[in-house]
């Protein structure tokens, strides 16, 4: 009779371990699925920050692409403008007049070059620096001839100055277009605000 009991007793006692190991094998079980759970939302927001960092690495990319293509196009941009500044002062240059005197004439000459040969009414120029003598004549010419010469050279110059005009526009209306179309003059204040104009060289 002790014998039966004991082994009933014994058998009551793996019940009890046996359900005790399946309610810890169950909270385990709970506790994987809740930390599984606490994974998949913190991966969730790891892929959205992810996202978010290479969304930013894209613009910041493309930024920095329009930002030099807004840099290239400075350039060409202000050369037309300057040209154009040039070409229009060439086509609206004036002719000397025939009586203009001799201070007129070499008003329009370089002042380092030629100079007015004293009680004469001719005009010299220097080599090096030193005046030459008026006994060279080939290096003198009369006020008219210079006047004569100067007004040629100027159709030559408005003919170049229409030209340069018409090729300073095309670039101009060119290069503004994609300068506007790409927001440039907001880019280049933002990212190189203290940039020096490019040189027209």
């Amino acid at each position: 009779m002790d014998s039966l009991l004991g082994r009933v007793q014994t058998l009551e006692t793996k019940q009890i371990e046996s359900t005790q190991n399946i309610e810890q094998t169950n909270l385990e079980i709970e506790r994987l699925k809740l930390e599984n759970e606490n994974l998949r939302l913190k991966n969730e927001s790891l892929s959205g920050e992810m996202e978010k960092i290479s969304q930013q690495v894209s613009d910041n990319q493309k930024s920095i692409d329009t930002v030099n293509q807004c840099v290239a196009l400075e350039k060409p941009r202000i050369c037309a403008q300057y040209g154009i500044t040039i070409a229009n002062q060439q086509i609206n240059s004036h002719d000397l007049p025939a009586i203009a005197s001799l201070s007129d004439v070499l008003s329009v000459l370089t002042p380092d070059t030629y100079y007015a040969k004293n009680q004469t009414d001719e005009i010299c120029w220097k080599f090096g620096g030193w005046k030459e003598d008026l006994s060279q004549g080939e290096k003198c010419r009369s006020r008219e001839s210079y006047i004569q010469g100067f007004n040629q050279d100027q159709v030559e110059r408005r003919r170049q100055g229409a030209m340069y005009l018409k090729q300073g526009t095309e670039i101009l209306e060119s290069s503004q277009a994609q300068f506007d179309g790409l927001q440039c003059e907001a880019l280049l204040k933002k990212y190189v605000p203290n940039r020096s104009a490019p040189g027209c060289g």
